[in-house]
């Protein structure tokens, strides 16, 4: 999928707003330019952090490991959208009011739609959702999970904070800055400083009180984590060595020139 993203990203965006020709040219442009950046710069960074995680799993991993590696993990999408801001600003700025009015009523539709699906389910049926997804993600690393290690997901997601409601008062926060900083978007000083807090820095628009519930649900997800990987047996250790070998070398491969 890597390799197809030239073609992916534009059909994606076309979803939300229809673009002039010369809009287009600058978007594959930026796209091959990003790509290539990305290649060189990003790329052999993954496989370093493969690497690392490699030789941790080796041991038991403890709690603080896996929070070590998810700061890193963000630290990739921190990076890349630095890099990608620059070249969003006058692509953005040539942009007609008409677009941006579209680009934003199809945003708005797809927020009410996740409000809707949202609204629809009860907490237990949010837990058996989440749990369902996490078991999913799990076994495809590891293979079939113990009777324990689903117990150990759903004792997380029955016992973590709920922050729904904070999410998405923080989701109509971000959306209002996005669409004022799009019609405001004449002064490139200001765009700029308005993308990097939107992509990069984004937690300044949440509330204190949703920080601390994301913190403390985040310290019991790499708890959980640990725990899951404490249990592993031998066959399930063989599954997850091999499927980040594959990772590895699947970025080794994308990173040639």
């Amino acid at each position: 999928m890597y390799n197809w993203l030239d073609w992916l990203i534009p059909w994606e965006l076309d979803d939300y707003v229809s673009l002039s020709r010369a809009q287009e040219r600058q978007l594959d442009e930026m796209i091959e330019q990003a790509l290539a950046w990305h290649k060189a710069n990003e790329l052999p960074r993954y496989v370093q952090h493969i690497e690392a995680l490699q030789s941790d799993v080796a041991e038991p991993l403890q709690a603080a490991q896996i929070q070590g590696h998810f700061d890193r993990s963000n630290g990739h999408w921190d990076r890349l959208f630095e890099h990608l801001i620059p070249a969003l600003i006058p692509f953005i700025q040539s942009f007609s009011d008409a677009q941006i009015d579209e680009a934003l009523a199809n945003m708005a539709k797809d927020e009410a739609e996740l409000r809707e699906e949202y609204a629809e389910l009860t907490l237990e049926q949010r837990i058996a959702k989440s749990n369902k997804s996490m078991e999913q993600s799990i076994r495809k690393k590891i293979g079939r999970l113990s009777k324990q290690q689903k117990a150990i997901i759903h004792d997380y997601n029955h016992n973590r904070h709920s922050t729904l409601a904070l999410w998405l008062s923080y989701r109509d926060v971000w959306f209002e800055r996005f669409s004022l900083a799009l019609y405001q978007r004449s002064d490139g000083a200001a765009l700029e400083r308005e993308l990097r807090l939107l992509m990069v820095e984004p937690d300044q628009l949440k509330s204190a009180q949703y920080l601390t519930l994301i913190e403390q649900n985040r310290r019991q997800l790499s708890q959980g984590f640990a725990a899951i990987h404490q249990s592993m047996s031998s066959k399930q250790q063989r599954r997850l060595n091999k499927e980040l070998g594959k990772l590895r070398a699947d970025f080794i491969y994308l990173a040639q020139p």
